[in-house]
């Protein structure tokens, strides 16, 4: 169907090159008032691109619209008003005027103009009966547009042309008759060579199916829609009663007043009509010389005519202007009087129902008030209770703490023990059956009778059910010969079949055996329960990585149906084979075997380590030990795939050392990078690691400046100055005092003479490669200010694991939690600029140093390296090792963000800890009043799901200011349509009628321009509020100067996320973060829990301001009618430098597109790849690499695990050698 949208401007970066293919371009030619408008509208619904410039339909003219393009007609206008010329001018055109320097420029503007609005149509079409005379100036435009031109050509009876002038535009019979004979014969002969095709108005009308009959062929055209798609449509404007000043055939040949030439000509194209066109051009030839010979008799007297002729016509459009000016000056004022009455009466309904609702809200405000008063009563009393319990217990420790440091309770030691023994019996000796050794000989009596005591449980926990599983592909395999396969897409899926049946009630442990063999050295796979559509992280299980034979156990929570294989290789299809799959279920007591088994298989014979078990069996008893060992039992299958990920992708080879050593020499810059390390007590063990680590950076051009703050052990000053005599890069203070970290940093600050600054805590490692790496991104970003890398955590045996893949610079998820600090460098003028680090931020000094410097800086200025290039230390008392380790860090965050938001002007916003305390969220006040939010709710049909995201937004939301606006597409079914006629009656709530085919994107733009809210809020009509607080949190972010569109978390209805924020990726163009994940998960480093900025977020619940809306033209409804509109809406906001954020703390369920459904038919799904292929084409840049996504993380699951390969590249290596260390290397064990 024709685009009626209103023309948009022209998107940024959404350039498109000609297509190599010739399109075609449908040109309707026609004398005025010979029915052209409704032969377009026809061959329009048959599919025929007429862009959305489109003039408006006339009363009394053409009331079913014109069906012309615009730009065309103005185009026209310009061009015969150049020439002296009016359309109704019967004189022939100048020869060659096509030349005529009037017209120059107006060849390249068509061509431009048509162009871009109609893009890359296949198939489109003009029609403006002008183009009969001058299609002599279109031939070079098709040409320079690589369109071919097909013509239909319309014939009408020539008088009922010129007396359909004549009641128009007040034309006499002759001057008609002449300009139809002119318009026809120009046509005619302009047309000759070309495909065309000759059709008789008259016929159209009676039967419009058999006089198009053919007519694609003729064209060499297919139609995208059939005859019977579009009768119905058809009916609806082809009103024979609309032919008016109809004249029967023979009276045009019996009438002697009408000229022979006009007779003759018309019985020629009757003739072509009919296919006997072997006399039309010469019939056509005939009669246009004759006009030519009598054209100098008349022509002069026209010409001289004209100019008075010219003069009237302007001075009665002059007085029809002074008339029309009138009339909408009290249109204008009678509208403005109704809309006066109008909001003077909602507001009057809006003030009763919040008076209403003011005083529900008082009502309910009292009541937790007094429910408040008894609590705090109750815990004033409980409070005064525990005081005086407290009080008796440290009273009683007192009293017993002395007993037993008494001379008396020591001396009876060993008859309590004695007495304890006799009591309790079985138990003690249990504790103590390794002193004796005939109980190592009693040991199988004594499981017997725990078999014969407790047999149910015990066969439980000794339970083992072998499953032997086949297994079929379901999803994106390729099977070959010998059990080979590959994998088509960017994942495979096979079903796992057991001849065993899985119980309803599974133990908690498996042991499963695999074998895969590969050609490539990693395979990603998971054991899962099927009937997902993605992994279920909570469930799956991974296996190894490296190909080969494993065995391995792992807690199991369901049947393991489906076995998902992620390709590690993009560039070229894996084969693979999956030799063995057996997956054993058993008891906790196989899990103790297995752990024992592997215990005696790592340390033999070793005394140390079995007397290290028998201590901790003496210390936690038989059941204790071996509680703890089953709470470890979990797979560490993750552990050993960045294991493998480490060797594949981070592991750097002679000739990669070789390489970086060759780029350092040739660097243009090399500036000296001071690195600010404090130390106190530090254990010898973890300082020499990283001193030795800072001695092996392959980039030589950095000083380390260390300040010892007043260390009481004597080792730490021995080991820092033998280091120190080693390296003259090694510069340190011994501080007299100690200060804490700050002062000791600021110690080593202020002796460091370097351009940047790292930080480096003194138990944590840099590898080799960390500083270079600074070094490059410092070459290629002079002006940087800050920088920041990814980092990962070294355990004390040197294990590294729990690597954080950072986004870019992040600036809403950096007020959460400190995702730069390590590895942090900054410049060292503006570290001094700030004034180094504040004594009173201890325990989160670096965030707040890290906010200080940020605020004199741009984010443009703030570097993101995607490499590990920190490794943070997990021991006993470091906050690496626990989020909740030292709880003062947190307390002191929280502090610092304060005091930035302080600084920065955002008083009124405050911070506050969220997630169990760890972490932050930052909350901006709403403005008193708050400003009005249109909901817009596009719907069809679908009345249960309508009615409760209408409903829940009614009686769930807290925003004091709303209106809901339901955009209805031609909802047809009858408790739908009562629905909306009764919800229309709620005040507040508006009903839009939208009468096109379905349009996404075009829905919300028509009610965006309906809307009176200063604010806009996108809902789905599959959507449920809630949080009541939902509005109000959103709004409260979409009115921040430097935001955006703001998006919400979205569920689905079994509580599972549905959208937390949207990445872009190039697997899949775009996915929805932790899909699928548990609703409490907080996602790969708490980013399924924290206010962050993403680089899109759905419009299933969106939140922008309507001035940004308006800004980037809203939706682009012509290149994303149904898929992609909000993410490319996003997109464009981000490129006018509007930052999009996502929040956890607008809460709603989403039942996904209920309404519309999933793309199944063939034509929904040709218009997702369409839609598809205009995206990647328009923002290919960002899904190569979303700022807001780690390129070391997959694109092709939404759970944020590691990519195999990483998507990054290394500056010391060309293009070809990643692809082939990445075929290569082998992945580590």
């Amino acid at each position: 169907m024709a685009k009626t949208t209103k023309p948009k401007a022209t998107k940024p970066k959404a350039t498109r090159s000609r297509p190599a293919k010739q399109r075609t371009c449908v040109v309707v030619l026609g004398m005025h008032r010979s029915g052209t408008s409704a032969l377009t509208r026809m061959l329009n619904l048959l599919g025929v691109d007429l862009s959305d410039r489109l003039m408006s339909a006339a009363a009394d003219n053409n009331e079913t619209g014109f069906w012309e393009h615009q730009g065309v007609v103005n185009l026209h206008e310009d061009l015969l008003d150049a020439l002296d010329f009016r359309w109704d001018d019967p004189r022939a055109l100048p020869q060659d005027f096509t030349r005529c320097e009037a017209l120059s420029g107006l060849e390249a503007h068509l061509t431009d103009m048509l162009r871009k609005d109609f893009k890359t149509a296949s198939l489109w079409g003009l029609k403006d009966p002008r183009m009969c005379r001058t299609l002599p100036f279109w031939r070079p435009v098709f040409r320079e547009l690589n369109s071919r031109p097909a013509y239909v050509i319309l014939l009408r009876n020539p008088v009922e042309v010129a007396n359909s002038l004549h009641r128009r535009d007040g034309l006499s019979l002759g001057t008609g008759l002449l300009l139809w004979l002119r318009h026809m014969i120009e046509a005619e002969q302009a047309t000759r060579g070309a495909d065309r095709v000759f059709l008789r108005y008259d016929e159209l009308l009676a039967d419009w199916q058999g006089a198009l009959a053919g007519v694609d062929k003729a064209l060499g055209v297919t139609w995208s829609r059939g005859f019977d798609d579009i009768a119905e449509e058809v009916a609806g404007f082809l009103d024979p009663s609309l032919r008016h000043h109809r004249v029967p055939s023979e009276l045009l040949s019996a009438d002697e007043s009408i000229s022979h030439l006009v007779r003759d000509a018309y019985a020629a194209f009757c003739a072509a009509v009919e296919n006997k066109r072997s006399n039309l051009s010469k019939s056509i030839d005939r009669i246009a010389a004759i006009l030519d010979d009598i054209g100098p008799l008349y022509d002069d007297v026209l010409g001289d005519t004209m100019p008075t002729i010219a003069q009237l016509r302007r001075r009665v459009l002059e007085l029809e202007r002074t008339v029309m000016e009138r009339d909408d000056r009290i249109r204008d004022r009678d509208g403005r009087i109704a809309e006066r009455d109008s909001r003077i009466a909602e507001r009057d309904s809006l003030i009763n129902e919040r008076d209403s609702r003011v005083a529900e809200r008082d009502t309910r405000i009292a009541e937790r008030d007094s429910r408040i008063a008894e609590l705090r009563t109750k815990i004033d009393q409980t409070t005064g209770e525990n005081t005086l319990l407290i009080d008796e217990v440290n009273l009683a420790k007192a009293d017993v703490e002395q007993l037993r440091q008494s001379t008396s309770w020591r001396v009876t030691a060993p008859l309590r023990f004695a007495g304890e023994a006799i009591r309790k019996g079985p138990h003690t000796v249990g504790r103590l059956w390794w002193l004796n050794p005939l109980s190592w000989l009693l040991m199988p009596v004594w499981l017997l009778v725990q078999v014969m005591r407790f047999p149910t449980r015990t066969w439980v926990h000794l339970r083992r059910r072998p499953h032997e599983l086949s297994w079929s592909p379901t999803l994106g395999v390729h099977e070959h010969a010998g059990g080979w396969f590959t994998i088509d897409g960017p994942v495979g899926i096979f079903a796992l079949h057991s001849e065993r049946h899985w119980p309803a009630r599974l133990p908690s442990f498996a042991i499963i055996e695999c074998e895969i063999e590969s050609e490539d050295s990693l395979v990603r796979a998971w054991l899962t329960k099927g009937g997902k559509p993605s992994v279920d992280p909570e469930t799956a299980i991974p296996l190894p990585l490296k190909a080969g034979r494993h065995r391995f156990y792992s807690r199991i929570n369901g049947p393991l149906d489906a076995l998902w294989i992620e390709p590690t290789r993009t560039d070229k299809p894996n084969r693979a084979r999956l030799r063995t799959l057996k997956v054993i279920e058993v008891g906790a007591i196989w899990i103790l075997v297995e752990k024992l088994r592997r215990f005696a298989s790592v340390h033999g014979a070793s005394p140390s380590a079995w007397f290290g078990l028998v201590r901790r069996v003496v210390s936690r008893g038989l059941g204790g030990t071996a509680r703890d060992i089953l709470d470890g039992a979990d797979s560490n299958i993750g552990l050993q795939q960045y294991q493998a990920w480490i060797g594949a992708y981070d592991t750097l080879s002679k000739t990669d050392l070789a390489a970086i050593q060759a780029r350092i020499g040739a660097m243009a810059y090399r500036p000296k990078l001071s690195l600010i390390m404090p130390t106190y007590n530090t254990p010898t063990k973890w300082l020499r690691r990283v001193l030795d680590s800072v001695l092996d950076q392959l980039y030589p051009d950095w000083e380390l400046c260390i300040a010892d703050d007043a260390s009481p052990k004597a080792q730490v000053r021995a080991v820092l100055k033998e280091y120190a005599d080693k390296d003259p890069r090694i510069k340190l203070v011994f501080r007299e005092s100690n200060g804490h970290i700050s002062r000791a940093s600021n110690s080593a600050i202020e002796i460091a003479t370097g351009d940047f600054i790292v930080l480096l805590d003194h138990d944590d490692e840099l590898p080799p490669h960390a500083l270079y790496m600074v070094a490059e991104e410092i070459n290629a970003h002079p002006n940087a200010d800050v920088i920041y890398s990814d980092e990962d955590k070294i355990d004390e045996a040197g294990q590294r694991s729990a690597p954080y893949f950072k986004s870019q610079y992040n600036p809403d998820l950096f007020l959460s939690h400190n995702m730069i600090s390590h590895l942090g460098v900054y410049r060292t003028s503006l570290v001094r600029d700030v004034g180094g680090f504040r004594p009173e931020f201890d325990g989160s000094q670096d965030y707040d140093l890290a906010l200080r410097v940020i605020e004199r800086t741009t984010p443009e200025r703030i570097r993101h390296i995607p490499h590990v290039l920190y490794h943070w230390r997990t021991i006993p008392g470091s906050v690496a090792l626990s989020g909740d380790q030292k709880e003062y860090a947190h307390i002191k965050a929280r502090e610092a963000i304060q005091s930035h938001l302080d600084r920065t002007g955002k008083t009124d916003a405050t911070v506050e800890p969220t997630f169990n305390g760890n972490l932050h969220r930052v909350n901006y006040p709403l403005p008193d009043p708050a400003p009005r939010v249109s909901i817009i709710i596009p719907t069809r049909n679908a009345k249960s799901l309508l009615q409760v995201a209408v409903e829940s937004c009614l009686d769930k939301t807290r925003y004091p200011d709303f209106e809901i606006l339901i955009v209805d597409n031609q909802s047809d079914e009858p408790d739908a349509i009562a629905y909306l006629e009764h919800i229309a009656l709620t005040p507040g709530v508006r009903i839009l009628p939208y009468a096109k085919p379905f349009n996404f994107a075009d829905m919300n733009n028509v009610a965006a321009s309906e809307a009176t809210g200063s604010v806009l809020c996108f809902l789905n009509n599959d959507t449920e509020v809630i949080r009541e607080d939902w509005l109000e949190h959103m709004v409260s972010h979409a009115l921040r100067p430097e935001i955006g569109a703001v998006g919400a978390k979205l569920y689905f209805p079994d509580d599972t996320l549905q959208h937390a924020g949207i990445v872009l990726v190039p697997a899949f163009i775009a996915w929805h973060a932790f899909s699928h994940f548990p609703r409490a998960h907080s996602g790969f480093f708490g980013r399924a829990i924290l206010q962050q900025n993403y680089s899109a977020v759905t419009a299933a619940c969106m939140v922008v301001r309507r001035e940004l809306f308006e800004r980037v033209d809203g939706f682009d409804a012509e290149t994303f009618a149904v898929s992609y509109n909000d993410v490319d809406f996003c997109l464009h906001l981000n490129a006018e430098g509007f930052r999009t954020f996502w929040t956890p703390f607008a809460e709603l369920y989403h039942y996904q597109s209920a309404s519309l459904g999933k793309p199944k038919s063939e034509t929904r799904v040709a218009q997702f790849e369409i839609e598809a292929a205009a995206f990647r084409e328009r923002w290919g840049h960002v899904i190569a690499d979303d700022p807001c996504y780690s390129p070391n993380l997959t694109d092709r699951l939404e759970d944020f695990s590691l990519a195999f390969p990483p998507r990054v590249t290394k500056p010391w290596r060309s293009v070809k050698d990643e692809g082939d260390v990445a075929q290569s290397r082998p992945a580590a064990t």
